[in-house]
């Protein structure tokens, strides 16, 4: 995975070698106000991840028979869905955010995970109709609440270079700017033939406010559609990935 642009914003600070997240700013020197800033809604962050794409024809379907998901009925603009691979003893291999654009199916996992991802899944094709390929030229900004919406946004207003993002349709391009997927998280929605593991608790879920989700975008976008979210507003800030994670916690994700 690439280091995050915004790294080099000014301000950063890295996490340290080693550390999940080091390919992204771990504060921008306050985790706490960053972290007020994202529950309202007024932060953007950029989060360690690494993205897979797959096309062809039969890349909901053929996923659908390998994950714990139903893939099928995805649509673009839809938020997506969650799914996990399970190895035979049931255990997690990987646990995947999937958003489909009507000619991708874009899957963000854990930074690091990737190569392997894309390798199991390369291994698992037979004969179907499917490419699979990990793209480190596509990176994650997340937000919370209305700064979800309000990012994605941005990211429609950042021209994209057409030459840096070749596998986005060009009239999806031309219509969206440089947003390639958003994703809404469902926690802690529970989905259809699901159940939750709090029912008759006598208190309210702790995530039960947690409304997060995040775009995909051009990794030479990242800088733009982050200055673009700034600028529309002037109490927005960067936010790093140590308020992300206070936030994960406390909702229990």
């Amino acid at each position: 995975m690439l280091t995050s642009p915004l790294l080099t914003r000014p301000g950063a600070v890295a996490s340290a070698p080693g550390d999940p997240d080091e390919t992204v700013p771990s504060h921008f020197g306050d985790p706490g106000r960053e972290q007020a800033a994202l529950a309202e809604g007024r932060a953007t962050c950029a989060l360690a991840r690494d993205v897979v794409a797959v096309t062809g024809p039969d890349r909901l379907s053929w996923l659908t028979t390998l994950s714990s998901q139903v893939l099928t009925a995805l649509e673009p603009g839809d938020g997506g869905a969650e799914a996990l691979l399970l190895d035979a003893q049931g255990h997690i291999t990987h646990a995947l955010a999937a958003l489909d654009d009507g000619h991708t199916l874009w899957l963000t996992t854990e930074a690091g995970s990737g190569a392997d991802l894309a390798a199991f899944l390369d291994s698992m094709r037979f004969m179907l109709r499917v490419e699979i390929a990990e793209r480190s030229d596509v990176m994650v900004l997340a937000a919370l609440g209305e700064g979800l919406d309000a990012l994605a946004q941005a990211a429609r207003d950042t021209a994209l270079d057409a030459s840096e993002a070749p596998d986005v349709q060009a009239d999806t391009a031309e219509a969206q700017g440089s947003l390639i997927g958003l994703w809404r998280d469902p926690w802690p929605g529970v989905v259809e033939g699901g159940t939750s593991y709090d029912v008759g608790a006598d208190r309210p879920h702790p995530g039960e406010g947690y409304r997060a989700g995040f775009v995909l975008v051009p990794a030479q976008s990242v800088d733009a559609v982050a200055g673009t979210f700034l600028a529309a507003e002037p109490r927005r800030r960067l936010a790093g990935a140590l308020a992300w994670e206070a936030l994960r916690i406390e909702a229990g994700r």
